[in-house]
């Protein structure tokens, strides 16, 4: 009898754990099939020098003798470029600061130096100059995160101190070097006296390409991006009457603009605070229940700020949302 009841006992708990398992929701990137960008390996070796160039035309400076390692260890570059912004949002890839700020992206990149599988550092006040294609940094700041991963990624900007510039050493001889960037008006009137060049601001913008630096706190993501100055911000609740649905994943898009936000939630978590709203913008919902995929697009505007809106979910595919969600 007693083997019985420990028998009943073991059946109940299996059937609660399963029932657990089945109620829990799980966040889903469902465009992740449409992503196309891979990461690019670059076998250093024991180089000194070299100017590497991914495939999408970021360049980045390499000196060996700026890391800090072995004289025999061997370097290999992680490098993903993403400029295409459908890239972007399919991997997720937030465009907002950690102050909530909107962003509209230019590109996004990953950049990170190994050696035996293990990340390393720059030595102390080396720098990393880093060539995004032209026009890329035009009207932008460089941004970068903490995060590892890019889930829920939100981003910061990154203080640039120094700067590449060119000193002019008499003789027809420039000489590049790292200033900070305050004395770029010392050094700018102290070149065009001693050089007497009279094409001076062309010659210093053709020499030396938009770029930006990186120091051992910035490796990983770093996004081009500049702040949106939106129209408003909007609060209001979601609801699903019919309760049909565990959580939902959702897209917040914008018309004219490259950004978007991306969230998870809960289904009794919907409730949206200091929404960024600019021009056209939209929220598409999406959920899953029984194998199939469900959907709402829903457009927000100032009239709907403290509003409740019914969610009206439709079947849909991956393919079909994809279509929805950049147009």
């Amino acid at each position: 009898m007693k083997n019985i009841y420990l028998l009943l006992i073991t059946l109940i708990i299996i059937s609660s754990c399963q029932k657990d398992e089945k109620s829990i929701f799980i966040s889903k990137n469902h465009f992740k099939e449409f992503q196309f960008e891979k990461t690019q390996i670059f076998d250093l070796d024991t180089l000194s020098f070299k100017l590497i160039e991914g495939k999408n035309g970021t360049k980045i400076n390499f000196n060996r003798e700026d890391f800090d390692i072995s004289k025999n260890d061997k370097i290999t570059l992680e490098l993903i470029e993403l400029y295409d912004f459908k890239e972007i949002l399919y991997r997720n890839i937030n465009t907002v600061t950690t102050k909530n700020e909107l962003l509209e992206t230019n590109g996004v990149l990953y950049i990170s130096f190994k050696s035996n599988e293990e990340e390393i550092n720059l030595k102390k006040d080396k720098v990393l100059s880093v060539y995004p294609p032209k026009g890329k940094l035009k009207n932008n700041n460089v941004f970068k995160t903490q995060k590892t991963s890019t889930e829920f990624i939100k981003w910061e900007m990154l203080k640039e101190v120094d700067t590449i510039f060119p000193i002019y050493k008499g003789g027809g001889i420039w000489m590049s070097t790292f200033i900070k960037k305050d004395s770029i008006e010392f050094y700018s009137k102290l070149n065009e006296k001693l050089s007497k060049f009279k094409n001076y601001n062309s010659f210093i913008k053709s020499k030396y390409p938009k770029y930006f630096l990186l120091r051992n706190s910035d490796f990983g993501w770093i996004n081009i991006d500049k702040i949106v100055d939106v129209d408003t911000t909007l609060n209001f609740n979601l609801i699903d009457i019919r309760n049909q649905f565990l959580g939902f994943n959702f897209y917040i898009t914008y018309k004219e603009l490259k950004s978007f936000i991306y969230n998870s939630r809960l289904k009794n978590n919907l409730k949206f605070e200091e929404i960024p709203i600019s021009g056209k913008t939209w929220i598409t919902v999406i959920g899953e229940k029984g194998g199939g995929i469900f959907y709402d697009k829903i457009p927000l505007n100032k009239k709907l700020n403290n509003s409740d809106i019914i969610l009206k979910m439709k079947k849909t595919t991956n393919k079909k949302l994809q279509e929805l969600l950049i147009n």
